[in-house]
């Protein structure tokens, strides 16, 4: 006990005070409970209010209220807590007493210290600092989370960048130079004029992410592929009017362009964020792939929230459309063995003839397109890409029955990826019955009996039945079921299997003595020495780098 000049105080040892009232009930010095807590600063006033505990007569009836924050002391688990209302003192009866005030020392900040009560007549100071750890805790949370905010800018900022510069590196190879018999003949688009040469290709930086930020005005640049204005788009189209198709990428109409210049002009669907990206694939790479069975691409638009591709208009459709339309189909075989040659030379192009070589990824009927004189393009290289980045697992993308089983287990695409998928389309051919109707069941059942080289004919289309040479059949057949095994090594190249296919239009002009025969083999030959050009100027491109 100590004297002062407020008067006879009395010192607690708060954990005595507790233990003291646990024990022994009828002392009222430890009959205690808070009614007004008052917490002094050094610096200002806090007058809190709150709750902490409340001891009943009964000693066995001891309950904590408790809120958000505690601390718990040595002796007794006693919890002061910093959010709760009206504390007071009570003796053994549990009536009121008293009202305390609250302060601690700035040195004493240990939470496990112990508290000392200073009680007179009529009030009890404790020195209990408790607001400076209130705003200590308070701090550090504020400096933590403005640390994490800051850190999680600066990752945001590095990955954009990250972004933009391997965007410009990919424009930048989309931009390689097409050499045509020993000749550059690579065109660069920037803004409205095209500029010959492959020198300025290239626009980094924030012009790169126009589906990203939908800016109108942004200049994309693109080899050799002119750009059009919405306005001259909607003209030609006659505000949308004549629609040809509808696709996974968007509606397709047809359009006249000012020139008299018939084309598809196919609209990427508002909703359609994968279509950003094959928009993108497309106006690139076609930028710089030209092949008589490659559908042409003759101009863009990006304008007003709105992208657009346009191609050379194919009057007669899809190779699907034909196939499986709701009558029998009326191709015949002269036009089916035409067709899959066709096709078979425009992926040799992208394979073989292309720098760097480019993966379709999407080969399948309804991508083959078909001119007024039924002769095949391939189309849609959305979903395309260049060899040098073959092997990057970037999900699962292509058409259920065309998809190769190796690139479904494994998620690598390959050269030979295609060649499955042409090989299914040759079947297709042959029977006119769709992928996803069991079309390779039927094939393995009749490999099964036919050992893969004959009775190929138990599947063929019944309106082919007894128009065509049965021999041609099997062997075209035979040359779609190696395309299609399961292991890769196993399947041939698309050259192989293009010159197959030119072989067997070569035995029948050999057999009928037709002077065609000799033409085809002029062409032939046209085709090798163009093919030896185009690897001559890409070892002298390379040495020249």
């Amino acid at each position: 006990m100590k004297q002062s000049k407020m008067g006879t105080r009395v010192h607690f040892d708060l954990n005595y005070v507790i233990t003291k009232f646990y024990t022994n009930p009828n002392n009222r010095e430890g009959a205690i409970c808070f009614r007004h807590l008052h917490i002094f600063d050094t610096r200002a006033y806090y007058d809190l209010n709150y709750e902490i505990i409340k001891f009943h007569s009964n000693p066995n009836n001891l309950i904590p209220i408790i809120r958000k924050v505690q601390y718990v002391l040595d002796i007794c688990t006693f919890f002061i807590l910093i959010t709760a209302v009206d504390w007071g003192i009570c003796d053994a009866a549990n009536h009121l007493c008293r009202s305390f005030w609250v302060r601690r020392k700035a040195a004493d900040l240990t939470i496990r210290s112990n508290l000392i009560i200073f009680a007179s007549h009529s009030k009890a100071i404790v020195y209990a600092r408790l607001i400076d750890i209130v705003l200590g805790v308070s701090v550090g949370v504020a400096i933590g989370l403005l640390v994490a905010l800051c850190g999680f800018i600066f990752v945001r900022l590095y990955k954009k960048r990250s972004q933009l510069q391997r965007r410009g590196s990919e424009q930048s190879r989309g931009s390689l130079p097409i050499y045509v018999n020993g000749v550059d003949s690579s065109m660069v688009l920037s803004g409205s004029e095209v500029v010959n040469g492959a020198t300025n290709s290239v626009k980094r930086g924030n012009q790169w992410s126009w589906w990203g930020s939908h800016d109108k005005d942004i200049v994309i640049s693109a080899s050799g592929i002119p750009r059009y204005s919405y306005k001259d788009v909607q003209k030609a189209t006659q505000n949308f009017t004549t629609i040809l198709g509808q696709g996974s990428f968007g509606p397709v109409y047809k359009a006249t362009m000012a020139t008299g210049e018939v084309v598809a002009v196919k609209v990427l669907a508002s909703n359609s964020k994968q279509g950003e990206k094959e928009f993108q694939t497309e106006v690139f790479l076609l930028g710089r792939l030209h092949h008589r069975n490659l559908v042409n691409l003759v101009g863009y638009c990006v304008d007003k929230g709105q992208y657009m591709l346009l191609y050379e208009y194919m009057s007669n459709g899809s190779l699907a459309s034909h196939l499986f339309s709701e009558g029998p189909c009326k191709l015949s075989w002269e036009e089916r063995l035409q067709i899959a040659e066709d096709v078979s030379h425009g992926i040799e192009y992208l394979h073989e003839g292309a720098v760097p070589p480019v993966i379709h990824r999407d080969i399948k009927s309804a991508n083959i397109l078909l001119n007024s004189s039924m002769r095949a393009k391939v189309a849609d290289f959305g979903l395309s890409k260049e060899e040098v980045y073959d092997g990057r697992n970037s999900g699962l993308k292509g058409t259920y029955g065309y998809m190769d089983p190796d690139y479904m287990s494994t998620s690598t695409f390959t050269k030979k990826s295609d060649v499955y998928s042409f090989g299914i389309i040759m079947f297709e051919l042959i029977t006119a019955i769709n992928p996803q109707q069991g079309l390779m069941d039927y094939v393995n059942l009749a490999a099964m009996s036919a050992n893969g080289k004959v009775g190929w004919d138990e599947i063929l289309d019944k309106e082919l039945v007894g128009k065509c040479d049965p021999e041609e059949v099997g062997t075209m057949a035979s040359i779609a079921y190696k395309c299609v095994q399961k292991s890769p090594r196993k399947r041939p190249n698309i050259a192989e299997v293009s010159q197959a296919l030119s072989r067997i239009r070569q035995i029948r002009l050999r057999r009928e003595g037709s002077p065609s025969f000799i033409g085809g083999e002029i062409i032939h030959v046209v085709k090798r020495i163009e093919r030896q050009q185009i690897e001559l100027s890409n070892m002298t491109s390379i040495k020249g780098v």
